[in-house]
């Protein structure tokens, strides 16, 4: 036994330290997965919204049908808002999870949580913006409406 050697009662080495955790995988959170799904469906309300409707009867049917789901459907609103929450918490714990030091060889996981970090913040800026366009398009339906109102009522005077 050298001096520098640190020897346990009854002759035996220590056990050696066991090897760093690395953080928590991109397969291994289930809320990144939901977070993922949640995106999708957003994007899809997303992409109908903005698609050219080829009347103002599709697009009040389109937009009306969507908000009458999100004010007569608590389970919707109640999944929108968890989905957001969700989202908020992994978002926050990924966050700190590129602020963390990473052992030598797991840099992979560094790049999943940088990658997590950005469909999160996305995920909760297509929310805002799907809000926001439901709105738009249905301001734009009740004024076209309004807008037949008015020429047929000059057409009939």
């Amino acid at each position: 036994v050298g001096s520098g050697d640190r020897v346990m009662p009854f002759g035996r080495p220590p056990p050696p330290p066991p090897p760093p955790m690395p953080p928590m995988g991109p397969g291994m959170n289930p809320l990144n997965s939901l977070g993922l799904l949640g995106l999708f469906v957003q994007g899809l309300i997303v992409f109908v919204l903005v698609c050219p409707m080829p009347s103002n009867q599709v697009r009040g049917f389109i937009v009306e049908g969507l908000n009458n789901l999100w004010r007569t459907s608590h389970a919707v609103r109640a999944a929108a808002g968890l989905l957001c929450a969700l989202n908020v918490i992994t978002l926050i714990f990924n966050a700190k999870m590129l602020g963390a030091p990473v052992p030598p060889g797991a840099e992979i996981f560094l790049a999943s949580a940088e990658r997590n970090v950005y469909l999160n913040a996305f995920s909760l800026f297509i929310y805002f913006i799907m809000r926001r366009l439901l709105e738009i398009q249905h301001q734009l339906f009740e004024a076209r409406e309004a807008q037949k109102d008015v020429i047929a009522s000059k057409k009939s005077n």
